[in-house]
This record gives structure tokens, sequence and C-alpha cells, in this order.
């Protein structure tokens, strides 16, 4: 029979080599890379009309604004919907909209696509302020 020194030299021997295994096992694991996921630049076009021109959200904006491989938001008015029924006062606040989200990043976004408004609806100072910003106005027959 053995005799309990010999039990506890064996115990002892076992954990040291267990130990031992467990230590080299995460040594040779591998290291973790951490170099950061390259993604590819991009632009980011959000289309509105007349009838859904607050449907650019300032939340959407200021993600694709946040996003760093997001290069540049243009806010495109579309062809759907010609801007013709507004009145001078709504193309005003059309104006208005759109400036409070270039204003979220104004670096970043500009606008794309022409508003075609009835002749003298728009006051000169709107229409200078589309086009310093990205737009034309009356360029192009719907």
């Amino acid at each position: 029979m053995k005799t309990k020194t010999q039990w506890i030299t064996r115990i002892f021997c076992l954990s040291i080599l267990l130990t031992s295994v467990i230590l080299i096992s995460q040594s040779c694991e591998k290291e973790k890379d951490r170099t950061p996921i390259y993604r590819a630049p991009y632009e980011k076009e959000l289309p509105f009309d007349q009838m859904n021109i607050d449907s650019i959200e300032p939340a959407i904006i200021q993600k694709f604004a946040r996003d760093t491989a997001c290069k540049h938001i243009y806010l495109r008015a579309t062809d759907d919907n010609n801007f013709t029924s507004m009145s001078t006062n709504d193309i005003n606040n059309v104006r208005n909209i759109l400036d409070g989200r270039i204003q979220l990043a104004p670096e970043k976004i500009s606008g794309r696509g022409d508003f075609w408004f009835m002749p003298r609806k728009a006051n000169p100072d709107d229409s200078i302020w589309f086009v310093q910003h990205g737009w034309t106005v009356n360029q192009r027959r719907h």
C-alpha cells in the first residue's frame, strides 16, 4: 500500500503537469489581430422630393456623418416631383429645412439634382443659396 507521502507527491506532480499543459496551450494560441478592418470609402445619396423632404431625418444624416468611411453625403432633389406647385414661402421653407440638415456636417454634405420652380416663385436669395450648395434651379425640364 502506498504511503500518504507518495500520494501527496503524485498529486503535486499531476497538478504541476496540468498547470504546465494549460500554460503551454495558452501560449500557443495565436494572438488576435488588432488591425482595424478596412472599409472602402463611399458616398451616400439621400433622395427627396417636395412631398417627403422631412424623410431626410437628422439622425440618418448624423449616422453617415460619423462614419469615417462615408466621404460625402448628397441630399438629392429627385425628378419624381418637380416642385412646381410650391409657393415662394414653401420654397423658403425647403431652403430652411435643407440648411438645417447641411449644418449637421457642412464639410460632408451638399446638394445634388435640379429644383424646377414656376417662374418668379423662388426669390433670388433662395435660388442663389440652392446653387451655392450644389443644386441647380430650373436647368432641365422634367
